[in-house]
């Protein structure tokens, strides 16, 4: 399943903490990555569903997804977003 183009991540903090804490994420940690609605977060995730199905990536915890394949289905390059934001912080923004 090719990458697709999804929202920009609105919480740079949040996403980085997630990726690096969790092995599964829902709808919670979606929304909060995003900053988007509940049926948006449900979309989001029935795209990493489907991936994971068609690449036989077992699905252990319910009503969650493989938070890596998750980021990689959503095109978030994680090592250009930790880049970014320690950039920033080093520059006190």
């Amino acid at each position: 399943m090719p990458r697709i183009r999804t929202r920009s991540v609105e919480n740079v903090a949040a996403a980085l903490k997630i990726y690096y804490s969790c092995n599964y994420i829902g709808n919670a940690e979606i929304k909060e990555i995003f900053g988007i609605g509940e049926n948006t977060a449900i979309n989001l995730k029935k795209l990493v569903q489907s991936a994971e199905i068609e690449r036989n990536v077992v699905q252990a915890v319910p009503y969650k997804v493989n938070t890596k394949l998750a980021f990689e289905i959503w095109g978030i390059d994680i090592k250009a977003l930790e880049k970014n934001y320690n950039k920033l912080k080093e520059l006190g923004l």
